[in-house]
């Protein structure tokens, strides 16, 4: 049976893709059911073996007390009933190298799931999802496509996996958008987790009946939307979520003047680097050419010599100093004593 859409005006909803709003939602002590959900249709997306019951947010709060501080921790940090640890991160704008920031989240929590005088078995599998808005690149600095990529250690060759104690996935909603992925409601064909990047990415998806149709037949999109629409008409909610949009734009204008100023520098440095090459080539040229116009004169003094030709006539015929003369013959000389 489907759900009567209520008067939700859909474009006036906070965007889920900025992390305080993404927190306010799948964070709170009420919501758990939708945290479940999402981590669910991730793991289904990538056909892995885990079925989420049940879970622990263990840092579930917004600090609505000090809005005058910069917003810091606004990760989601959820156990699982077998210890697990997953770690979920919102980033509505991509930071460069993007995965190192990854591997130092994996490897801070990870160590942290051991206290001291425990045994290294004792670490806990630590699970990274990066939900974002743009593509990360490989070790050879390529982009890496697909809106859902999934890294483990394994073994080169054979792909045997070494360990589950690490899994980073990463979620790229610009490439859900770009495929038009949401599209696939119109044969109802569309999965948990294309249900979940369509409601995250409906701020710029134009049809809005996509997200009223999902809105009226899914249960847990209608909980989350309805939780949105709570969250968005919240004035201190809406006030905090304002300014941290503020603090992504800005840290993302930072981050690309930052980029465009190292790209500079390194056109910079190689303009610096290809000049001095081309100096050193014209001085190789040069040195080349001397050379040349030695061995022609020796050439010419030996031819001279050998028609016993006086010095002041091979000054004369030559143009040059008797010196010169006389240090063309010693170089001949030195030449073929060695």
């Amino acid at each position: 049976m489907k759900s009567e859409v209520p008067d939700i005006d859909f474009d006036e909803l906070l965007d889920l893709r900025v992390d305080y709003a993404f927190k306010g939602i799948f964070a709170a002590l009420g919501n758990k059911s939708l945290l479940i959900s999402l981590l669910n249709a991730i793991f289904e997306h990538r056909r892995i073996n885990r079925v989420i019951k049940d879970l622990t947010v263990t840092n579930p709060y917004l600090d609505k007390q000090s809005v005058d501080d910069k917003l810091s921790i606004i990760d989601i940090i959820a156990v699982l009933v077998d210890n697990t640890v997953i770690s979920i991160e919102m980033h509505m704008y991509g930071i460069p190298e993007f995965k190192y920031k990854t591997l130092h989240t994996w490897a801070r929590i990870f160590s942290d799931t051991i206290k001291e005088g425990e045994t290294y078995t004792a670490l806990k599998p630590v699970i990274c999802i990066s939900l974002i808005n743009g593509a990360i690149r490989d070790a050879n600095n390529k982009l890496i496509k697909g809106v859902h990529t999934l890294f483990q250690i394994m073994e080169r060759d054979s792909h045997v996996v070494l360990s589950q104690s690490m899994e980073l996935h990463y979620v790229n909603m610009g490439q859900f958008l770009s495929d038009q992925g949401w599209k696939t409601h119109e044969n109802n064909n569309m999965n948990m987790f294309s249900k979940w990047l369509t409601l995250f990415t409906q701020n710029d998806i134009v049809d809005k009946s996509v997200i009223q149709k999902l809105y009226q037949e899914e249960a847990v999109i209608k909980m989350a939307v309805d939780a949105l629409a709570r969250f968005s008409s919240d004035d201190l909610d809406r006030f905090i979520y304002k300014r941290r949009m503020d603090e992504l734009q800005n840290d993302a204008t930072k981050t690309r003047k930052l980029i465009e100023a190292e790209k500079q520098i390194d056109e910079a440095r190689q303009q610096v680097d290809e000049a001095k090459q081309q100096v050193d080539e014209a001085k190789q040229q040069a040195s080349e050419a001397n050379q040349r116009a030695d061995n022609t004169m020796l050439k010419a003094i030996l031819g001279l010599r050998e028609k016993n030709c006086s010095n002041e006539e091979i000054i004369r015929l030559l143009g040059i100093s008797e010196q010169e003369v006389l240090s063309y013959e010693g170089y001949s000389s030195d030449t073929k004593e060695t």
